[in-house]
């Protein structure tokens, strides 16, 4: 499927899951979903435009720094939802005692680990072929991992949003490296990514993504 079209779905899945929930996990939520539905395709360089890989770069980090922002701007109690990054409890432990407790530390070092883990299978995934590494099992775990290291909640919200990257790629024709590295791919030859049903996919996304809003709006 095109990036447009797994951007939506993962949004719309967020959105969905968080529809009741308060507004500081709608944000949480939408945003790892939806970086969950795009990182697989960091590995299109050798198969598509080479711009696409940076507009999925540019997405995913702006989409990371949406939930600190609204926490900063109008919604301070995102930060309760962020305990777990490790940056925003060592601010505040600074600024309360003038010390770095232990549990604060471990915190960073977590937080550090994971963005370079995820940075590094992202620079991974980009030597890859398409649909092997990143559209793998291997991949999906270890990239869910990386995000569980910065913030435990996000994670699984990111990992709903990866499967349905994996589960609409074998739709189409072009097989899909569930087992890599081991050869075999998996597709049910149902669509080409560019298809009529792709582009009907985007559309129901979005007119779902519009109506969950409306709803969330008059909660």
């Amino acid at each position: 499927m095109q990036s447009n079209t797994h951007l939506a779905v993962g949004a719309c899945l967020g959105l969905t899951l968080t529809l009741a929930a308060p507004t500081e996990i709608t944000v949480l939520g939408l945003c790892a979903t939806s970086i969950g539905a795009i990182i697989p395709d960091i590995d299109i360089d050798g198969t598509g435009k080479k711009e696409t890989k940076y507009i999925i770069m540019g997405i995913s980090a702006t989409l990371a720094l949406v939930p600190v922002l609204a926490g900063l701007v109008c919604m301070p109690e995102i930060f309760a939802c962020l305990k777990r990054t490790s940056f925003m409890g060592l601010i505040s432990s600074i600024a309360a005692k003038s010390t770095i407790s232990w549990s604060y530390i471990a915190f960073l070092i977590s937080t550090i680990m994971g963005f370079a883990l995820f940075i590094g299978l992202c620079a991974f995934s980009n030597k890859t072929d398409h649909r092997t590494f990143s559209h793998s099992l291997m991949g999906m775990a270890l990239f869910t991992f990386s995000i569980a290291l910065i913030n435990p909640m996000a994670a699984g919200f990111f990992l709903v949003g990866y499967l349905s990257h994996i589960g609409l790629d074998l739709l189409n024709y072009r097989p899909v490296k569930l087992l890599y590295p081991k050869k075999r791919g998996f597709s049910f030859r149902l669509c080409y990514s560019k298809s009529r049903f792709s582009l009907n996919l985007l559309i129901f996304s979005v007119i779902i993504l519009i109506v969950e809003s409306i709803i969330k709006a008059c909660l």
